[in-house]
């Protein structure tokens, strides 16, 4: 409102006086708000005022500038204007890999006058190669030195980011001008305009801005790699860039401006491949490319940029930096372990809790604490041993009073604030149908009391407990200099602060409560009103909020929003919202028991190192997951028990608790050693170890420093852990333990973790430990691989040693702690030693227990020994084999494996493997998905590791020793055959719960894995791409509804189409066709029903895209098979019918305008060709009986009436059932008669041979057309005439000849009711045709205007045009439009 006020008004109106009067009056916290400041400084209003120079000063000193408008930061305000600089804070954190250099002697530049400005854009603006030398002569007389800055930035601001084109022009003259410090301005004013644009949230929304960054992009490299110059990692690490990019879904940004700077290296001798630098970027571009599923746009820029390189994309190996392992990091094991939700308040002084408030602000303490009970009363203060009760008293009581009124009015003010708009909105949210307005008011009441409550009730507790322990120590100092004594011991400030925290807690709980009230009923004064009115103007309409979303009524119950307002079980939440517990006790009675004790050896202690006083934790807000949920070592029932040693007043001396903890810790060592079991498992409830774990875990949660001596106890752990002569059941105990204390310290755990995932030395071949923490789920198992595998690599003894007994502990057991699978780098490195020196016994002994000679059924497997259990462990450990730093050998090794046990060695083991990996990827996908944060990428793992095992299967058959010889191609159509079986069992079994998402990814994922694989070429991939369209045909919508809209994304896959429409010789097409006719039947059947769901809508457009989209990349596929196509669309369908008929080979080269004055058709050279019809057109004819009486007609004029009677009975009895819109049945064979009209065209089209088409009247095709047009029945006769009209498309002989025979056909003006009645058909065939939208075809649009403006014709004078005036009307409309449009009807 202030900014408004300064903005809009001018100095004389009073609106301006009191924005200005209201900014002066909080001058002192404008620092609080940068960008409110930077809006203000824009403002002409409040120039020359005292508050324009207070936010210069303000701005100045957030950005660290000095009066030669350097910051401190390395960034330049250009000639120090901050206006020009300063933007809004960013809503997405910064990159933290961009730095710009600090500028070199700011002192010297200044912005130069205006008369030299206007020479130098002079100069930018007319310079071109031909005047080049005579402008850089005028630009060296007119720019100084102390202008370079200047002329930097409008070089790249101004000219390198938004006139890419003129570029290289700009680089001449700023190279011939040769001057190395105006070039480091320039590429200094580059990166700054580069990092501004990267780290903007603008660019991300916006593709101009983004735009932009990618002409900056092609500026700096031209600047540095083009000149062969680098871009040093100080200034931009691009492999960071990528991976920030990546981590913050900014790559829409990140990947075209790093393209863009690439590419120039194409032009360097330094940097352009196979220079390292450039090809790690490239590297993990590619596994970007592969790994991030980004958007076609995105995967562009990478395929241009290793095309201009050079590179073949297929052969460059991406990097791991995505998906590998990378660098641990506190955040992301942090992340590990922190529960959802907030743990507390980091930062107290949110909305100024720490800061001097001013006296004019809404939250006042004095207007707050007036309606607060007088809290004297209420105190509990701690006994006086030296007769000075009352001075203490009033001590304690100042203390808590100054505390609380420091603390009150923000902690008041923010927590109704945030409570109030959140209430508003959810309220308006759920409360959308709702018209009674006092349940609106009362459920907001309820919601924003409760919700103020709280975050005052968490927000003001600990600076209330350090600021009354401060103010009582800061008093009692004063008093004992007056008294000469110390008067007050520590002990009883603690024992005051903890008995009455909770007391003063609640008094700012129930200020928060109170002032919440008034400001929520200002927040929905204004839906309160809107159903005031609703209910005085329209009381009996139901009410609905215009900010209602749409998709509120359509969700299932109980989320559903009904009219009328919420149910009883919805409103319940509201009521049952206001009477939860926030768990504090009541404050009346909560005295502690320390009052009444006698304490010396406490109270009397002075304390002297107060800083180091801990201070009590109180107990968690939520519970912690019982041993139900986390599996660890102590049992449940001593999670109940209670301390039997009091705590005085809440106060433990910490390093007695640290004591005791490491006594309970050796005692659970020297226990566990003593013990005579084995393992963790075979403990009894009551055994000792048991019983000092409980007392180790309940000391240490119940005390005031979990986190300090949890930390404590994990050290001494890890060191005791990995000594030596531990019995196993002494690590698993100690591994529990360690489990345990990372699950209640978050700062134990960040350690722990960080620790164990960095040792790289022999401790991780201690195999007891190991195994133990990877159950426990402390060691990452990958990371152990990698240690172990680097190992074997080095050649040593104790990895082997290690493998050997992984073994015959893990592997070879019945409980299955890892997979073989897991340790696939390891075994990979093993063999390579082997095959080395196969000498080695250790690893010879290893590899014959990894391979044992058992049938199938005696495979290591879970407990069950089923076979439907065997094939899912082996799925499982394809499933975790499937790394990034997975070798291809490695998979060839699994595959081999198959093979050579034979566990799908036939069709019934086939089809049962693959509905059992399918089985279990629905599974995992269905259980991620009804996860509350569930991951996409994560929901599809399984299916993707089943494409990859598919295609693994396809492209090693018959390779490898002991795989089942056969084709690949008969294989993988075999296997898509189990898939499309165990596809229709899901159809028809799970009906509306079909999971049509799994089935799109797998066959997706197969196409993918298959065009990305090395080792099939492109002849196999030519032969495997028709066995996918089988399986389309097998999948089509007309037998699989629920499966329709992921079966159209498959058929129009940008790895399936093209593939299938660019086969040589093209023997894709037929296939495809048949494809596309069953996507044009079921589309068609959708559009019948007058109520098209929204499901049938947005099937129906899509399908009308993808024939678009043919219609653009393969116009001669629709062209040849327009006959096939039009057969199966429906006869309603114009829209469809004309996108096919519109469809011109590309030898066409450009289409004549048919609104080209004096245009003559039959002078054109294309309409003495014929077209290309693909099919059998002539087999309906043949189906009918009737091609030998057709051909009989076509030698005679003279016609048999025997066979025009055969033809006529032949097309109004079909065979087939057709029906059209709204299920209305046809009465005509359609297909027939398109066949019979394209039969007779193609005859008169041969018969003129070479003489070129010329229509006759008197031949015996134009009087067979003329006669079943006469004699046709309407119905029937309109069908024809429409079939005639499919051959009107692009300039062709039977374009030319059927648009002669529809002039023909409709004759002159004469007053014979039939042939008026052919005339009435013919006008509604076409405008069936034209009134739909766009494309239309060339030979439509051309006889239509031939009827129109043909004066013989006397078209608008014809009887029928009279007695129907709107259709001269639209006709005559249409007519007007062809005279003054350049398009007119195409």
């Amino acid at each position: 409102m202030v900014l408004q006020a300064v903005s809009e008004w001018g100095p004389e109106d009073a609106m301006y006086k009191f924005g200005l009067q209201a900014l002066m009056h909080f001058l002192d916290r404008l620092h609080e708000w940068p960008s409110f400041c930077d809006r203000l400084l824009r403002c002409p209003g409040i120039h020359g005022t005292e508050a324009y120079d207070k936010v210069e000063e303000i701005l100045r000193g957030e950005m660290g500038v000095d009066t030669n408008g350097t910051a401190q930061n390395g960034l330049v305000l250009t000639n120090g204007a901050v206006d020009d600089f300063l933007e809004a804070e960013p809503s997405v954190s910064p990159f933290t890999c961009l730095h710009v250099d600090p500028p070199a002697h700011p002192e010297l530049y200044e912005e130069p006058d205006e008369d030299i400005q206007e020479k130098v854009q002079f100069v930018l603006n007319n310079v071109s190669v031909r005047n080049f030398e005579n402008k850089l002569q005028d630009l060296r007389n007119a720019l100084e030195r102390q202008h370079h800055q200047w002329f930097a930035a409008v070089l790249v601001e101004q000219r390198g980011k938004q006139q890419p084109n003129h570029q290289q022009l700009y680089l001449n003259l700023l190279d011939s001008y040769d001057d190395k410090a105006l070039w480091a301005l320039v590429l200094r004013e580059t990166y700054l305009n580069v990092f501004r644009m990267l780290n903007a949230e603008s660019t991300m929304n916006s593709s101009s801005e983004r735009g932009h960054l990618k002409n900056l992009g092609g500026w700096l490299g031209s600047l540095t790699l083009a000149r062969n110059r680098p871009i040093k990692y100080k200034n931009i690490s691009f492999k960071d860039l990528l991976t920030e990019g990546y981590d913050s879904q900014r790559l829409l940004v990140v990947i075209p401006f790093t393209c863009k700077v690439l590419l120039q290296a194409a032009q360097s001798t330094v940097f352009k491949p196979p220079n390292p630098w450039i090809m790690e970027i490239i590297r993990l571009l590619v596994e970007l490319y592969h790994t991030a599923e980004l958007k076609l746009n995105l995967k562009f820029e990478i395929e241009v940029l290793c095309k201009d390189l050079d590179l073949d994309l297929k052969t460059i190996e991406p990097s791991d930096a995505i998906q590998g392992p990378r660098p641990i990091a506190e955040e992301e094991l942090l992340g590990q372990v922190l529960p959802n939700g907030m743990e507390g308040f980091a930062d107290l002084s949110l909305m100024g809790l720490n800061r001097v408030r001013g006296p004019n602000e809404r939250f006042s303490p004095a207007t707050i604490t007036a309606a607060l009970p007088d809290l004297g009363s209420l105190l509990h203060y701690p006994p006086a041993s030296n007769g000075s009760h009352h001075q203490l008293k009033q001590i304690f009581l100042t203390a808590a009073q100054q505390a609380i009124h420091e603390i009150i009015a923000p902690v008041v003010e923010r927590s109704v604030t945030i409570a109030a708009i959140s209430t508003a909105q959810l309220v308006d949210k759920d409360f959308a149908t709702e018209p009674n307005v006092d349940r609106y008011r009362e459920s907001a009441h309820t919601v924003v009391k409760s919700l103020s409550g709280s975050l005052a009730l968490v927000t003001c507790k600990e600076p209330l407990r350090m600021s009354i322990t401060n103010n009582i120590r800061i008093m009692a100092g004063n008093l004992a200099q007056q008294e000469g004594r110390n008067m007050l011991p520590e002990g009883n400030i603690i024992m005051f602060v903890n008995d009455n925290l909770d007391t003063v807690c609640s008094l700012v709980e129930q200020a928060a409560e109170n002032q919440s009230m008034a400001e929520i009923d200002t927040q929905i004064e204004e839906a309160l009103e809107r159903r005031r009115r609703h209910q005085a103007t329209r009381p009996n309409e139901q009410f609905i909020s215009p900010n209602l979303s749409g998709w509120a009524l359509l969700v299932p119950p109980p989320y559903r929003q009904a009219p009328g307002g919420l149910n009883g079980e919805q409103l319940a939440i509201y009521e049952d919202f206001g009477r939860q517990s926030r768990g504090i006790p009541n404050h009346a009675n909560t005295v502690s028991q320390d009052s009444g004790r006698q304490m010396p050896d406490v109270l009397q202690d002075h304390f002297p190192s107060l800083s180091s006083l801990p201070t009590p934790a109180e107990a968690p807000a939520m519970p912690r997951p019982g041993p139900q949920q986390q599996p660890r070592l102590p049992s449940a029932m001593s999670m109940q028990t209670t301390s039997t040693q009091p705590h005085m007043n809440g106060f433990v001396e910490l390093h007695n608790i640290a004591d005791r903890v490491q006594e309970l810790l050796a005692e659970l060592q020297r226990a566990a050693h003593e013990a005579s079991e084995e393992h963790i498992e075979e403990l009894a409830p009551s055994a000792p170890t048991r019983e000092i774990c409980d007392q180790l875990i309940h000391i240490i949660e119940a005390s005031g420093q979990k986190d300090n001596l949890a930390l404590g106890a994990a050290q001494r752990v890890t060191a005791v852990v990995y000594s030596e002569g531990k019995r196993p059941l002494e690590i698993e105990v100690l591994a529990s333990v360690l489990h345990f204390l990372c699950t209640i310290s978050v700062a134990t755990a960040r350690q722990v973790l960080i620790w164990l995932a960095n040792i790289e030395d022999d401790r991780v071949f201690n195999i007891l430990v190991t195994v133990s923490f990877l159950k426990m789920g402390l060691m990452d198992i990958h990371r152990v691989d990698v240690t172990v595998s680097k190992a074997i690599q080095q050649r040593r003894n104790i990895a082997l040693e290690f493998m050997l007994s992984l073994t015959d502990d893990v592997l070879g057991n019945d409980q299955v702690a890892v997979l073989r699978v897991d340790f696939a780098r390891t075994f990979e490195a093993l063999a390579q030693w082997l095959a080395d020196e196969p000498g080695v016994e250790l690893g010879r002994q290893i590899m014959s227990r990894l391979q044992p000679s058992a049938p199938f059924d005696a495979l290591p497997s879970p407990p069950s020994s089923e076979k439907h259990d065997q094939l899912e462990y082996i799925f499982e450990e394809w499933y975790r084999l499937q790394r990034p730093e997975t070798s291809e050998k490695s998979y060839a090794a699994f595959i081999h494996q198959l093979h050579e046990r034979q566990i799908i060695n036939n069709q019934e083991d086939s089809a049962m493997f693959f509905r059992v990996c399918i089985d279990a990827s629905i599974t995992a996908f269905d259980i991620e998905e009804q996860m509350p944060f569930g991951q996409l990428n994560r929901a599809y793992a399984c299916v993707d590791a089943l494409a990859k095992l598919i295609t693994s299967l396809v492209l090693y058959q018959g390779e490898l020793d002991g795989a089942v010889k056969g084709g690949r191609v008969a294989y993988l159509d075999s296997i898509l055959s189990l898939v499309v079986l165990v596809l229709c069992q899901h159809h028809q079994m799970r009906l509306g719960r079909f999971n049509h998402k799994v089935f799109f990814r797998l066959f997706s994922a197969i196409l993918l894995e298959f065009h990305a694989a090395k080792s099939a070429s492109n002849e196999q991939q030519m032969r495997i791409t028709p066995v996918f369209a089988k399986a389309m045909l097998a999948t089509q919508p007309k037998f699989f509804p629920g499966f329709a809209i992921s079966w159209l994304a498959l058929v129009s896959h940008r790895l399936f189409m093209p593939a299938l429409l660019k086969m040589p010789d093209q023997s894709g097409w037929d296939v495809y066709a048949q494809v596309i006719e069953a996507l044009l039947a079921y589309a068609g059947e959708l559009s019948k029903s007058p109520d098209m769901s929204m499901a049938a809508r947005s099937f129906y457009a899509a399908a009308l895209r993808v024939i678009l989209m043919l219609g653009h990349d393969f116009p001669e596929f629709l062209a040849e098979n327009h006959f096939r196509f039009i057969n199966s669309i429906p006869v309603h369908c114009m829209q469809l019918r004309n996108v096919v008929l519109s469809a011109k080979p590309k030898s066409v080269m450009e289409l004549p305008d048919p609104f080209t004055e004096g245009l003559k058709v039959d002078r054109l050279e294309a309409v003495r060709k014929s077209p290309v019809i693909r099919g059998d057109a002539e087999a309906p004819l043949r189906q009918a009986g009737m091609k030998d009486a057709v051909n009989a007609l076509l030698r005679s004029v003279e016609h048999d009436d025997e066979h025009i009677s055969q033809i006529l009975e032949a097309v109004c009895h079909p065979q087939r059932t057709e029906t059209g819109y709204d299920f209305v049945p046809i009465g005509v064979d359609t297909v027939l008669l398109h066949a019979l009209v394209l039969h007779i065209g193609a005859s008169a089209v041969a018969a003129a041979g070479s003489k070129g088409v010329t229509f006759s009247a008197s031949s015996p095709h134009a009087k067979l057309l003329e006669r079943l047009t006469m004699e046709l029945r309407p119905e029937a006769r309109y069908h024809f005439l429409a079939a005639i009209t499919f051959q009107l498309r692009y300039p062709s002989s039977h374009t030319h000849y059927f648009s002669c025979a529809i002039l023909h056909l409709f004759g002159h003006s004469t007053d014979d009711q039939q042939t008026q009645e052919v005339q009435q058909q013919i006008m509604r065939v076409m405008l069936d045709r034209i009134m739909v939208n766009r494309p239309h075809a060339w030979g439509l649009v051309v006889t239509l205007l031939e009827l129109l403006k043909n004066p013989d014709l006397h078209m608008w004078d014809l009887p029928w045009m009279k007695a129907m005036p709107e259709i001269e009307r639209m006709l005559r409309a249409h007519f007007q439009h062809t005279e003054y449009s350049s398009r007119g009807l195409m």
